[in-house]
């Protein structure tokens, strides 16, 4: 197919639906998923304040020995 300049167009016709359904529907399954596992959010979101100081301690322990 070509345009009135004579170039050819080279866009994707089906403009990447498929990529757009399996990513909202792995999305949806996603969220489904932590509906069933027991955790507690909020202590959840409470301790990641201190994945900061984790990191910090691990990256001053001596691994020489």
């Amino acid at each position: 197919m070509k345009t009135s300049t004579q170039k050819i167009s080279i866009r994707c016709k089906d403009g990447n639906k498929p990529i757009l359904i399996f990513l909202v529907s792995m999305l949806i399954l996603t969220m489904k998923s932590f509906l069933y596992l027991d955790i507690n959010y909020l202590k959840l979101l409470i301790r990641s304040a201190n994945i900061g100081s984790v990191f910090f301690i691990i990256a001053y322990l001596d691994f020489t020995q």
